[in-house]
């Protein structure tokens, strides 16, 4: 009787291990959605590339996630420069520590757009559509699917997942052409990471990340002149003023695309100031640029440059930022 027994429990583990190596097979999107979905927590860092015509963006990016909702994204440029976005009980908020400068992002983000840096965001995109399709090449299990929500030109996702290593390897957005819009290269992977709530307070991220008197002491040197240069102008647009009036430059164009310019330091605060409310944002090489129906936001360094317009499209919002230069 044991050895009946024992020869049917050896079969049920050659059966088990024979539909796991199965389901990889079989059903790759299960396998690599179901088990990044199903983690607590998670911390990752990533190397991020941002196709534009003019110029490509390369960005460092670290992901902190605590379920359901806790998210911490830092975002950092070629020259050090950070900014954070967290998500916690109190809403969504963009961090810039080294100007002590807050800002709040009224959206849903990030599950109302696709990110290339977000397991769940991937996940959500992958589960959605049900005629993703799935290859192999060897343990790693790629991944085609529709975006659920258009970012920019990207319309299509296409992700590398280790299926015997459990950990994501890359994630590329790409447009109806098949070509490359993002392309994130994961690096580091921490699956159920002990995280605790403190991590996604955006007064003890900023206490952490900023040392005010260095920085202060720095732009106090840095800026010797405003002036710059808007390489770009939109169609239908073209410069009717410019002017320095009380340490701003302020560029204005008129047409049938009209908008606004205004280039000043940027004010560092000594506690973290609350400013206006941001509904989108995308990617410059300087850093994070910030958007509402009003007005567009970012930072050349220890200088703010902010783009007034109800006319312009995004792109044209995008091509302008891409080309002003501090001259």
């Amino acid at each position: 009787m044991k050895k009946i027994i024992y020869s049917i429990l050896c079969g049920l583990m050659l059966l088990l291990t024979g539909c796991s190596k199965t389901d990889v097979k079989t059903d790759g999107i299960k396998v690599a959605t179901e088990y990044l979905s199903s983690l607590d927590s998670y911390e990752l860092s990533c190397d991020m590339t941002v196709y534009r015509a003019n110029k490509n963006i390369q960005m460092s990016v670290v992901v902190d996630y605590l379920k359901p909702n806790y998210y911490k994204v830092c975002f950092s440029n070629k020259n050090g420069h950070e900014q954070v976005i967290v998500k916690n009980d109190e809403g969504v908020f963009v961090l810039t520590p080294s100007l002590n400068k807050e800002f709040k992002f009224d959206s849903e983000w990030p599950l109302n757009s696709s990110h290339a840096y977000l397991l769940e965001g991937i996940c959500k995109d992958i589960q959605s559509d049900g005629s993703a399709t799935f290859s192999l090449d060897g343990d790693t299990v790629i991944i085609e699917s529709k975006l659920a929500n258009k970012n920019n030109a990207a319309t299509k996702l296409k992700f590398y997942y280790d299926s015997k290593a459990k950990k994501p390897v890359k994630a590329i957005l790409l447009d109806d052409n098949n070509t490359d819009q993002i392309l994130v290269e994961f690096n580091e992977f921490t699956p159920n990471k002990s995280l605790k709530k403190d991590l996604f307070n955006t007064k003890l991220i900023m206490d952490e990340k900023s040392n005010l008197n260095e920085k202060t002491e720095n732009t106090e040197d840095k800026t010797t002149s405003l002036a710059i240069t808007a390489g770009y102008v939109c169609d239908g647009a073209t410069l009717s003023s410019s002017k320095i009036e009380d340490d701003c430059t302020i560029l204005c164009y008129s047409g049938t695309k009209s908008y606004t310019i205004i280039v000043q330091k940027a004010d560092v605060y000594s506690s973290a100031i609350a400013m206006e409310t941001f509904t989108s944002m995308d990617f410059l090489e300087s850093g994070l640029i910030l958007s509402n129906a009003n007005v567009s936001k970012y930072y050349l360094d220890d200088v703010e440059v902010s783009i007034y317009s109800t006319a312009l499209s995004s792109d044209d919002i995008l091509s302008v930022a891409a080309d002003i230069t501090m001259s």
